[in-house]
């Protein structure tokens, strides 16, 4: 589990490697998961998100990771902490290649 820095939640991943955790170096959401919004109302990132999500919202699962699309994406402003390496905080993206199913 992923800590978010100054919030009581987590990210929760699962791997059937665990030796790949120590490389992980970012996080990337999805823009309409509900975390999201919370994070960028109000901050230097929201008109970005803005463009990018209206851009990307209406395209499909398929269409989203297709490999031949271009790969965009946003910084946060969130970090979370590596759960190995405590003092390490991995920063946390918003990509048009990420689809969400559910919560």
């Amino acid at each position: 589990m992923f800590q978010i820095v100054g919030e009581n939640k987590t990210i929760n991943i699962f791997t059937t490697r665990p030796d790949t955790v120590y490389g992980v170096s970012f996080m990337v959401f999805a823009p309409e998961h509900p975390w999201v919004r919370e994070w960028i109302q109000g901050t230097e990132y929201e008109e970005d998100f803005k463009k990018l999500y209206d851009e990307i919202i209406h395209q499909g699962r398929y269409e989203r990771t297709d490999i031949e699309i271009e790969k965009k994406g946003i910084f946060t402003g969130k970090y979370c902490f590596h759960p190995l390496i405590k003092d390490l905080k991995i920063p946390i993206y918003i990509g048009n290649f990420v689809f969400c199913i559910s919560f």
